[in-house]
């Protein structure tokens, strides 16, 4: 028993303090503004590096569906650390859980990026979209239909 006391001691003091890290996180609060009409769910996606934003679901940090309440929702992005991030939503008004698009390609539900940022001809870039949350920070973005 001794041994044991003796070895488990050893161990844990033994291990140098700077390969032992914590990652501090806080709540990161998204609401998005706009949604008409008051139906369906907002479906979004954080992404925390350039690679796969915003076409790749494997690519998201995290990802949220929240049913739309009076043109509006606000959602909690819990355990998020401290960094740089973009975010790219779609307001997924017949609750299908895709984004529609009609015979030309355009989108028939809105849509939206962090920083309200639009590309040209298809998707704002990461770096367009980005904003550094410092754990602090609540975003605000509104939809947009076309």
């Amino acid at each position: 028993m001794i041994l044991i006391a003796l070895l488990t001691h050893l161990l844990v003091f033994s291990i140098p303090s700077n390969e032992i890290t914590f990652t501090e996180t806080s709540t990161l609060t998204v609401e998005v503004t706009g949604i008409k009409p008051a139906t369906g769910n907002v479906i979004l996606s954080l992404y925390n590096k350039a690679e796969g934003f915003p076409e790749s679901a494997e690519a998201t940090f995290h990802t949220a569906s929240i049913p739309v309440k009076e043109g509006k929702v606000s959602i909690p992005l819990r355990n998020t650390p401290k960094g740089t991030y973009a975010i790219a939503f779609f307001h997924d008004a017949n609750s299908n859980g895709k984004m529609d698009y009609n015979f030309v390609g355009l989108p028939k539900e809105g849509y939206g990026f962090s920083n309200d940022a639009m590309g040209s001809f298809g998707p704002p870039s990461f770096k367009a979209a980005s904003f550094t949350y410092t754990g602090k920070e609540k975003v605000t973005m509104k939809v947009k239909y076309l």
